[in-house]
């Protein structure tokens, strides 16, 4: 079925709604942990994992959305469905009472836009939840870091996902021009137990002259990695950072908005 025209609230979360390899990813999650348990999820927007929630048998979902048009939304959806089990909070999440936290058993937070235009808001909520018993979804935040000799710039990825045999992934790898110099996986990471953390990455340059530096992050839950097709389409992923000359080892770390480098 295609509905072609949509609430403001669903139009405005369209790329994410269609993002099979995402939907997927936070399905699975959802599933594997919220049934007979009290849901707690961080920017409801267009309702889609309250919504996987609910239908996985949690006990009660409670859904913080900070816009009103969107929580006036949300609750018009799970009521013309039906739903009680439900409550839907206009608030800020970060603002909320300890109490509504304290008495959950799973978060949920939708990686809540761009980390690296955001503030790395993903990691300001592992901060908030982790002297709290809970699981959270996602549980980490990670970066590899791509090397590539020279100054390149970057098309649109293709994304590995459920619906792409890895042959075809490995034989598309193998084609792609240019491939990185080097590239460095995990190399930052952060998670629920850690909270907040320095965004520093230290790196040997020594062999560049000029380079170029892809900063790809990534959310995960147990050890599964999220595929975002739709952030690699609509926050201009990932973020280059070109060093001229470099010859040397570098501390690249992120603050006050940007990433920056220096020779160390």
């Amino acid at each position: 079925m295609t509905i072609f025209h949509n609430h403001r609230v669903v139009a405005d979360n369209i790329p994410w709604l269609n993002d099979s390899g995402r939907n997927k990813f936070y399905k699975d999650a959802i599933k594997s942990c919220v049934q007979g348990k009290r849901v707690l999820e961080a920017g409801s927007g267009a309702g889609l994992l309250m919504q996987y929630a609910l239908d996985a048998g949690a006990e009660h979902v409670t859904g913080v959305e900070i816009r009103k048009d969107r929580a006036k939304f949300l609750d018009r959806l799970f009521q013309s469905q039906g739903h009680k089990n439900y409550t839907i909070v206009n608030s800020d999440f970060m603002t909320i009472d300890e109490q509504l936290l304290s008495g959950s058993d799973v978060v949920i937070c939708e990686q809540t836009g761009d980390q690296f235009k955001n503030d790395c808001q993903i990691m300001l909520l592992f901060e908030k939840l982790k002297d709290h018993d809970v699981i959270s979804i996602p549980d980490s935040w990670e970066i590899d870091l791509h090397v590539y000799d020279g100054f390149v710039e970057s098309d649109m990825p293709l994304v590995s996902n459920d619906s792409i045999p890895s042959t075809y992934m490995e034989a598309v790898k193998a084609m792609a021009y240019p491939e990185p110099t080097e590239l460095f996986r995990n190399i930052w990471q952060t998670s629920l137990r850690d909270g907040l953390k320095t965004v520093s990455i230290e790196v040997d340059l020594t062999g560049y002259k000029d380079c170029t530096l892809y900063i790809d992050d990534h959310v995960g839950f147990q050890g599964r990695r999220c595929p975002y097709l739709t952030g690699y389409q609509n926050w201009n992923k990932p973020h280059a950072h070109h060093i001229k000359d470099a010859k040397g080892i570098y501390d690249i770390y992120f603050t006050g908005g940007t990433w920056h480098h220096k020779r160390k």
